[in-house]
């Protein structure tokens, strides 16, 4: 129903958060000195 999609919506919000959280912080470890990305969020 509405409240099963709607759970389904969150969790799969909430992974993708966190993946692009520990993405983010790889890309930082990987280069330092990268571009400023201060912009594109």
């Amino acid at each position: 129903g509405v409240f099963a999609a709607m759970f389904i919506l969150a969790v799969v919000a909430l992974t993708a958060e966190v993946g692009l959280t520990w993405l983010e912080g790889r890309l930082i470890k990987w280069r330092p000195n990268g571009i400023n990305t201060d912009g594109l969020i």
